[in-house]
């Protein structure tokens, strides 16, 4: 995800899609595989189709056992409720990993944008106590009658003398 152009974070979120997944370091601090989803989804969908295969076999083991359709039917009618769960969790586990994904991949780069725009704040705390301990010793090494001079003659450093 990348930040708008006017946003305060844009320099620092030039994550993009392709740095997910590739051995990152996770937030307990342990590398992440990269990810594959090929790994995943082959054995995924021959556990499926095997267990599609096995209904059907049953289904028409039945229709070749009894000699009646009632009786077929009234025995395929008990493995209605199996075949609806089965074909619910196909469905739910297929067609929602892009979802998941997208959700982990959103995770990451917000993960990261955090990390950058805190690493930039530290930054800017540590140029803001360099610069205040620069204006310290310049004001310290002045006359007290120029010091008084400058802090009448500018706001700004009247009140960093001020805080000092």
């Amino acid at each position: 995800m990348r930040e708008p152009r006017g946003s305060p974070l844009a320099h620092t979120a030039g994550l993009g899609r392709s740095g997910v997944g590739n051995g990152m370091v996770n937030s307990e601090g342990r590398g992440e595989p990269p990810l594959d989803d090929n790994k995943v989804v082959w054995p995924s969908a021959v556990v499926a189709i095997v267990l599609l295969l096995l209904i059907g076999t049953v289904l028409v083991a039945s229709i070749l056992k009894y000699s009646s359709v009632d009786d077929a039917l009234r025995y395929s009618n008990s493995l209605a409720g199996l075949l609806g769960v089965v074909t619910g969790a196909f469905v739910s586990y297929f067609f929602t990993r892009g979802t998941v994904k997208v959700a982990q991949d959103a995770q990451r780069d917000a993960t990261e944008i955090a990390k950058k725009a805190q690493q930039a704040a530290d930054v800017q705390r540590h140029e803001k106590d360099l610069t205040q301990s620069a204006f310290a010793a310049v004001i310290g090494s002045m006359p007290p009658d120029q010091v008084a001079a400058l802090q009448n003659s500018n706001p700004a450093v009247r009140h960093a003398v001020a805080r000092q």
